[in-house]
């Protein structure tokens, strides 16, 4: 069974990213998971990692071995992606990044250093517009380049941090999955 967990950007304005991409590749997976994040009920500004570590976990509990697991992932999401993985809470079988806050992340010290990208295997397509708005679009290729050589870089023009044209996405999207 191909199960897709969605794991959308910071602010609730992202739920919408989350909401059309679960649409735009429904026909594609059996089971689509998109957990909602704590801090957009409670007001908080940013992420919980602990808080959301701990659903993703609970998502895959008791997966079969047939499930083949995909991760969609925009912005703070593909970083709850890479934890979530480095700590073995989902073993996917290829992810899916949009945005890639790298520079952000290394500024808020989430992490101690950077071994969820140098122990990071899993093959992924990550989509990065060259003057994306929030994640810094040179950063984000060079440190890509040098610690994670698994994932693969696609790069589009385009100044925001929206990544909501997924019919532009699509072709490259499903050959890389093998959808």
């Amino acid at each position: 069974m191909k199960k897709l967990l969605l794991l959308s950007g910071n602010s609730i304005g992202n739920r919408e990213w989350g909401d059309s991409c679960a649409e735009y590749f429904r026909p594609d997976f059996d089971l689509i998971f998109y957990p909602q994040y704590a801090h957009w009920t409670t007001g908080e500004k940013d992420i919980n990692f602990e808080i959301e570590l701990q659903k993703v976990k609970e998502t895959v509990v008791g997966a079969g071995e047939k499930d083949e697991w995909f991760i969609f992932a925009k912005s703070i999401g593909s970083i709850l992606a890479l934890l979530s993985i480095q700590e073995g809470s989902i073993a996917p079988k290829k992810c899916v990044f949009f945005g890639m806050p790298l520079k952000i992340f290394k500024a808020k010290k989430v992490i101690s250093d950077w071994s969820c990208l140098t122990e990071f295997a899993v093959p992924t397509l990550a989509f990065h517009n060259t003057e994306d708005a929030v994640a810094d679009y040179s950063f984000t290729v060079k440190t890509v380049h040098e610690l994670a050589p698994s994932i693969v870089l696609q790069t589009l023009p385009g100044k925001t941090h929206e990544y909501l044209d997924f019919a532009l996405y699509a072709s490259h999207i499903k050959k890389f999955l093998s959808l």
